[in-house]
């Protein structure tokens, strides 16, 4: 998972930082070992880190933490950006929901199905996806995955 994340964050980078932004991936522990499908796993993350990029107010601030747990490899992206207006956040895993704006205008293009599939990933990966977001302090998305057998 490591190597995974490694190289999502070196490739989201150049577009982080054109922004005036920055993003880091902090480590904690050793073994971040999952059995997964790499091509999906990375796309659940560029998803995640993409949206955090989009969805910032200026200077994007978006941290992609992995955890080492007892069974399991926690990943957190964390950002600054706009937040989920509470009323909506259990929503935004649904297939073609977007959250609404002022006219039903998306200043962000998109289909919402970034979420979704996340979300599909995720629990196709025996793993859990938990959101929590303000509207003044962005937004955190946290995925937890079982390790693999060693």
């Amino acid at each position: 998972m490591q190597q995974i994340s490694q190289k999502v964050v070196d490739a989201m980078r150049l577009q982080v930082e054109e922004r005036g932004g920055e993003i880091q991936l902090n480590l904690t522990g050793n073994s971040f070992q999952i059995q997964a499908d790499t091509v999906h796993l990375s796309n659940v993350l560029f998803n995640l880190l993409d949206n955090s990029l989009k969805y910032a107010k200026e200077a994007p601030q978006i941290k992609l933490n992995l955890e080492d747990q007892a069974k399991s490899v926690c990943i957190t992206v964390s950002d600054n950006g706009i937040g989920i207006p509470e009323a909506y956040q259990k929503k935004v895993f649904d297939r073609f929901f977007r959250v609404p704006t002022a006219g039903d205008r998306h200043d962000v293009k998109g289909y919402g199905l970034g979420l979704s599939y996340v979300a599909d990933i995720v629990k196709q990966h025996g793993g859990q996806v938990k959101l929590w977001s303000n509207e003044t302090a962005g937004s955190t998305f946290q995925i937890t995955l079982p390790k693999a057998h060693e």
